[in-house]
Formats: C-alpha cells, sequence, structure tokens
C-alpha cells in the first residue's frame, strides 16, 4: 500500500510540476492516469493518507493543473466522483485525519466549511455538462458562464476531446525551441490548424472567431 500511495504522490507532484510550463498539455495523460490509480487500485481510506475528503481535495488541486474544457468529458467523470465522496462523509472524522489540509477548524463551522468545496465542484460539473451538451448553444453557453471570447464549435466534440493530446504534443515539438514572447500564439495557431487538418478537423482559431479582438 505504501508502494501505491508513494506512486500517486509522484504522479500529482508531475502535474504540479507541468502546470505552469509549455508542457502543461502532458497533465492530461498524467491526469487520467491518475484518477485512474486512485479510483480503482486504493482503498477508500487510508489512515493518515486517503479519505473521501482528501480525494475530492487532491482531485480539485489536480484540475486546476488541466485545461478541463480540453477534455470536458474527462473532466465532468472526475466531477462527478468528487460529488459521489460527499455522501461518504458523515461526520467530522475524515475531515480530522487530513492533516495535510489547514483549513481543518476541529470544530462544527469548520467541518462546514470544508464542506463548502462541493459547492464548487457542482459548479463546475454544471459548466462542464453544458459544454458538452448539443442542446445548449455556443452562444447560451457563453451567455450562462460569462465567456468572453468566442470558440470553434468542433472544441466542445468527443472528436476533439479524443485527439487534443497528441494534437498538443505535435504542436509542442514543433514549437519546443521557439520564442514564446509576442506573437507566438499566431504561429502556435497556425501549426495547431495545420495538425487538426491533417487529422481531417477544420479547426478556427481564437483570432478568426474573434476577429475584432487584438492578440499578441
Amino acid at each position: 500500500m505504501e508502494k501505491d500511495i508513494k506512486r500517486l504522490g509522484k504522479l500529482f507532484s508531475k502535474i504540479d510540476g507541468f502546470a505552469s510550463t509549455p508542457k502543461r498539455w502532458r497533465n492530461i495523460a498524467l491526469a487520467q492516469e491518475a484518477f485512474e490509480f486512485m479510483t480503482t487500485r486504493l482503498p477508500l481510506r487510508v489512515e493518515g493518507e486517503l479519505s473521501p475528503y482528501t480525494r475530492v481535495r487532491l482531485l480539485d488541486m489536480m484540475m486546476e493543473c488541466v485545461d478541463e474544457l480540453d477534455v470536458p468529458r474527462f473532466a465532468l467523470k472526475v466531477r462527478e466522483y468528487q460529488l459521489s465522496m460527499r455522501a461518504l462523509i458523515d461526520d467530522a472524522q475524515d475531515l480530522a485525519t487530513d492533516t495535510s489540509f489547514d483549513d481543518y477548524a476541529g470544530d462544527a463551522a469548520g467541518y462546514r466549511r470544508q464542506l463548502d468545496v462541493f459547492d464548487d465542484v457542482e459548479r463546475a460539473r454544471q459548466k462542464l455538462a453544458d459544454y458538452i451538451d448539443p442542446a445548449v448553444s455556443d452562444d447560451e453557453w457563453m451567455e450562462r458562464y460569462h465567456a468572453t471570447l468566442r470558440f470553434c464549435p468542433v472544441e466542445r466534440t468527443e472528436q476533439w476531446e479524443e485527439v487534443i493530446y497528441e494534437v498538443e504534443r505535435r504542436c509542442y515539438n514543433k514549437t519546443r525551441l521557439s520564442w514564446r514572447g509576442m506573437g507566438f500564439c499566431f504561429k502556435y495557431w497556425s501549426i495547431k490548424r495545420d495538425v487538426l487538418a491533417a487529422m481531417g478537423i477544420d479547426w478556427q482559431s481564437p483570432q478568426e472567431m474573434n476577429p475584432r479582438c487584438r492578440f499578441d
């Protein structure tokens, strides 16, 4: 069990390490691996290490390191799993063992504050569910979630989610030596459009979708 806990910790460490780098795209596969490992290889509770609440918090931090709208179906699966943990937290017992999180107050009020995380998870879940719902138009989704930039409709499809990791990998390989300063986004979008076209996917960049916006 200790070996499995260490492996999960290494996965989360890698995810955190890539989050603010040009290799952030790697977190798609790493997050999928970590989620699968957590939910299939580890017991629900590991004394001093893991509990239903700890799972929720760890997955929340993991998803902060992933662009959820690139993989909305996977992200939705994670959010729904997080919400399923709520019913398993009956009292403060689980929270009291989660010493890695410093906001536990040790009283009823602190317990309630801990559970506020589920409100945020539910909002994230609904946003993702609406994003992949064909009954919700692009305009409706943008208005509902206060999005300011239009996006190519293909980004909401399952096809997009299936290829985005490979697309980003190829784009990174083609741009890894490029200076990532002003104007880089145009080079990146051009390459991304070509990579997607080679896969039979017609994609319009943010610049094309928002011609009145100024990008640099």
